[in-house]
């Protein structure tokens, strides 16, 4: 009987110092989650204003195309369709932390249903944000396929690159 006693106390002192384990892992997994999250949105903040001058330097691009059309010594032109094709960049949030608290299980313990809502937006939003710019990049190469970077005949050593 003393034996039978002993035995269930193990596997209750196990099971209990395995979930406070698992709730503290959770914790630093969401810890994590949470300076990934901050610094996700400093990083976009930066990568939204970088892309805003980008855009307006292909707008200009386009539009002195279309005024004075393309003009194959050009080092204006030159600079800005270089700029574009160089500078093009694109967002990639830390996925890592939030991928390791879903699949790991930590969602269990948080308690929150709305909290457990918003992480899996969160990721939702991360895969679309992810397969846009995917899906954005081949169209950017396709364009620029089809344009051919030869039909301006770049002259390097002359363009003056910021």
């Amino acid at each position: 009987m003393i034996l039978f006693i002993a035995v269930s106390l193990g596997f209750v002192v196990e099971n209990y110092r395995e979930d406070y384990s698992e709730k503290q892992n959770a914790k630093e997994l969401l810890s994590s989650m949470l300076t990934d999250l901050q610094e996700d949105i400093i990083r976009f903040e930066t990568f939204s204003d970088a892309r805003k001058k980008l855009i307006n330097d292909v707008y200009s691009f386009i539009d002195d195309v279309e005024n004075r059309g393309l003009l194959k010594d050009d080092l204006i032109q030159q600079k800005l369709f270089s700029m574009t094709i160089f500078n093009w960049t694109y967002f990639e949030p830390n996925t890592a932390n939030i991928e390791q608290v879903i699949s790991s299980g930590a969602l269990r313990y948080l308690g929150n249903d709305e909290l457990i809502h918003q992480i899996g937006v969160l990721e939702s939003q991360n895969l679309s944000t992810m397969n846009r710019q995917k899906r954005e990049q081949e169209f950017f190469f396709k364009l620029l396929t089809a344009f051919d970077a030869q039909t301006l005949q770049f002259q390097m050593d002359k363009l003056k690159l910021c």
